[in-house]
């Protein structure tokens, strides 16, 4: 068997490994979950041990367990995206009802400055009227329009 183990160690070339780690190191990782270290543990056995029924049951184990998880996760993902959706559709309606609210806000700052305008006009006007009443012609023409009366035709 040493040959062959010699074949194989000479054509792997160590400097081809991307991603280096030692056994203790692959243990402790914080992304290492519990699960995959019993794979792990259970394939690193393997070849020392030999393949037993009872190796060979646990990986099937291991196996229905991560397929159940990811079960779990692909309606966690289905649940997530129909989430991002929503989320998508809630920020449209954000963005129209922001859109909504700028246009009333124009709208709002136009009437206001008509509105200003008109105050302005009427108060221009009570003071041309407040002038008229307190002139002297208007004072001097009071017994013309006495005189004239309500049953005079105005034309």
């Amino acid at each position: 068997m040493q040959p062959v183990r010699f074949e194989i160690e000479k054509f792997l070339d160590q400097d081809l490994h991307h991603e280096r780690a030692s056994i203790e190191e692959l243990r402790n990782h914080p992304n290492i979950t519990p699960l995959i270290r019993t794979a792990h543990q259970i394939l690193r056995s393997m070849p020392v041990d030999g393949e037993s029924r009872e190796l060979r049951a646990q990986l099937d184990l291991v196996r229905t367990i991560f397929n159940e998880s990811c079960d779990v996760l692909a309606i966690a993902a289905a649940e997530a995206e129909h989430l991002r959706g929503e989320l998508r559709a809630r920020i449209l309606d954000h963005e129209a009802v922001v859109r909504t609210h700028h246009a009333i806000v124009r709208a709002h700052h136009e009437l206001s400055l008509e509105c200003d305008a008109m105050v302005r006009d009427r108060d221009a006007f009570l003071a041309e009227r407040d002038a008229l009443l307190a002139s002297r012609s208007w004072r001097w023409t009071a017994p013309l329009r006495w005189v004239r009366g309500p049953f005079v035709r105005r034309t």
